[in-house]
């Protein structure tokens, strides 16, 4: 008998599976998408370095977050509607 663990016997972790779905996402966006996502993580990742109240800290992180989960939602539908054609 064999001890090694074939890997299809292992199943995919969660977060394995998460980081696959994020950087499909990410090569749906446009340079644009991209750059203004890679600004709002650059300026989270930086708010700690600079002297601000830890209530500005976590308003920067939210409305980086939504503004982020706005841009995705945007490309998302503008990558949908590019083969629905409005009535009108």
């Amino acid at each position: 008998m064999s001890d090694v663990i074939q890997p299809s016997a292992t199943p995919a972790k969660p977060a394995v599976k998460t980081a696959a779905r994020l950087f499909e996402a990410a090569a749906r966006l446009r340079v644009s998408e991209k750059l203004v996502l890679i600004y709002l993580t650059y300026v989270s990742m930086a708010a700690p370095f600079y002297r601000v109240w830890v209530t500005q800290g976590l308003t920067i992180a939210v409305l980086n977050f939504l503004a982020s989960g706005v841009i995705t939602l945007l490309s998302k539908y503008s990558a949908d509607s590019g083969s629905v054609k409005l009535a009108g």
